[in-house]
C-alpha cells in the first residue's frame, strides 16, 4: 500500500466527521460511473484519497471497489450519528495510528473481494463493533472472511434461532453450519443395520453463540 498510508487514517477520520449519508443516498442502486463523480469523491475524503494514492477507478473492478468503500463509509456514519459515539470511534482510530493503517488496508482488500453491496454495509457494522470493543480484531477478521461466503437470504435464516428441516432440504443450513454460524443437533442418516438405505428424516439446526453475536451486530 505504500508509505503514504497515513493519509488513509486521516481521510477516514475526515469522512467520519462529514455528513455524507445524504451524498451517498441510493448509491447502491446507481451505476459504477456515478461513483467516480467529482462531487462524491470530494465529499467523501477516503474515496479521493484511495483513488489518488493507488490510481484506481479506471476498470470496472476498481470502480466496484470504490463503490463498496463508499457504502462502507456511509454505513459507518449511519452507525455513529451520536456525537459522543463518533468521538469514541475517532479516539480508537487515533490510539495507534500504525495499527489503524494496517486495519484500513485490510478492509480495502476485503471490500475488493465482496460481490454484493450489502456486504460492505455488514462489514461496516462489524468494524464499529470492533472499534467499540464488542468484538476483538481476530473476531472481526474471521467474520469479515466469513461474510464473503454468505449468499442473499442467509441473514434471514439467522433471524430464526432454530430450524427443523428434512435432511434433503437443508443445503443452506449446512453451509451456515460449515461457517460456524449454526450447528446440527441430530443426523439420522441411516436406519440401524442398513447402510444401503438413506433416510430423509427431520433434522434440527440451531444458531451457535458465534452466529448469535454476528446476527446481533449485522441485523440491528
Amino acid at each position: 500500500m505504500g508509505e503514504n498510508t497515513g493519509e488513509l487514517v486521516v481521510s477516514l477520520e475526515n469522512s467520519l466527521s462529514s455528513d455524507i449519508c445524504d451524498t451517498v443516498g441510493d448509491l447502491a442502486e446507481v451505476g459504477l460511473d456515478a461513483v467516480m463523480d467529482d462531487g462524491i469523491l470530494k465529499d467523501i475524503p477516503i474515496l479521493s484519497t484511495v483513488v489518488g494514492l493507488y490510481r484506481i477507478g479506471h476498470t470496472i473492478r476498481e470502480r466496484h471497489e470504490i463503490k463498496q468503500l463508499a457504502l462502507f463509509v456511509a454505513e459507518l456514519n449511519r452507525g455513529c450519528t451520536d456525537e459522543s459515539k463518533r468521538k469514541q470511534l475517532l479516539k480508537k482510530l487515533n490510539s495507534d495510528t500504525q495499527k489503524s493503517k494496517q486495519e484500513i488496508e485490510y478492509i480495502l482488500v476485503v471490500l475488493d473481494n465482496y460481490l454484493e453491496y450489502e456486504k460492505s454495509q455488514m462489514l461496516a457494522k462489524l468494524y464499529i463493533a470492533y472499534l467499540e470493543e464488542t468484538i476483538t480484531w481476530a473476531e472481526f477478521a474471521e467474520y469479515a472472511s466469513m461474510v464473503k461466503q454468505l449468499v442473499p437470504g442467509d441473514k434471514e435464516l439467522l433471524k430464526i434461532n432454530h430450524h427443523v428441516r428434512k435432511q434433503s432440504q437443508c443445503r443452506d443450513l449446512l453451509r451456515l453450519t460449515a461457517l460456524g454460524l449454526m450447528y446440527e443437533q441430530n443426523t439420522p442418516n441411516f436406519p440401524d443395520g442398513d447402510n444401503g438405505t438413506i433416510k430423509d428424516d427431520d433434522t434440527s439446526f440451531t444458531v451457535t453463540e458465534f452466529g448469535k453475536k454476528f446476527a446481533e451486530i449485522v441485523l440491528k
